[in-house]
C-alpha cells in the first residue's frame, strides 16, 4: 500500500512540474484578444492563423475562425510555411483550457524566430465576442 501511495506521489509532482514548465516556457508568449484580431482582420493586416484544435477521428472541427489553416500540434515543428515571412504575424488558438495546445504552438514558432502570438480563450473567446465562424 505504501509503495502504491509513493508511487502516485511520484506521479502527482512529475504532473505538476510539467504543468509549471509549461507555464513558465509560455509566459513570455504574447496574447491577443478576439477584438484585437477581428480588428487586424478589418484593417486587412491578414495575420496568419492557425488552428491547433486536436483532430480526433469522429469528431471533425466542421467550423473554424475565417482564414484560418488547420496545423497539427505535433507536426508543427516541421511544417514548411514558404509564404510565412520572419515579420509575418501569426495568432494560433485552440478550444483547450489556459490555452495550452496554443501556448505550445507559439513556443515553437517563436523558437523558430516568427512572430507567434496565442488567441486568448480560443475559439471559445471568438464565439462569445459574437464574431463569425466559417465552414472547415
Amino acid at each position: 500500500l505504501w509503495v502504491i501511495a509513493a508511487l502516485l506521489g511520484l506521479y502527482v509532482a512529475w504532473r505538476a512540474w510539467r504543468r509549471w514548465r509549461e507555464t513558465r516556457s509560455q509566459a513570455g508568449i504574447p496574447r491577443v484578444r478576439a477584438d484585437q484580431l477581428a480588428d487586424l482582420l478589418d484593417r486587412g493586416a491578414a495575420p496568419i492563423i492557425i488552428d491547433v484544435r486536436s483532430a480526433l477521428p469522429g469528431l471533425p472541427k466542421i467550423q473554424r475562425i475565417p482564414g484560418a489553416r488547420r496545423i497539427d500540434l505535433a507536426t508543427i515543428e516541421k511544417a514548411v510555411a514558404f509564404d510565412w515571412t520572419d515579420d509575418a504575424k501569426i495568432v494560433t488558438y485552440c478550444d483547450c483550457p489556459n490555452d495550452v495546445s496554443a501556448g505550445k504552438a507559439a513556443h515553437l514558432l517563436a523558437q523558430r524566430g516568427l512572430n507567434a502570438s496565442v488567441l486568448s480563450g480560443g475559439i471559445e473567446a471568438w464565439v462569445e465576442a459574437g464574431y463569425r465562424l466559417e465552414s472547415a
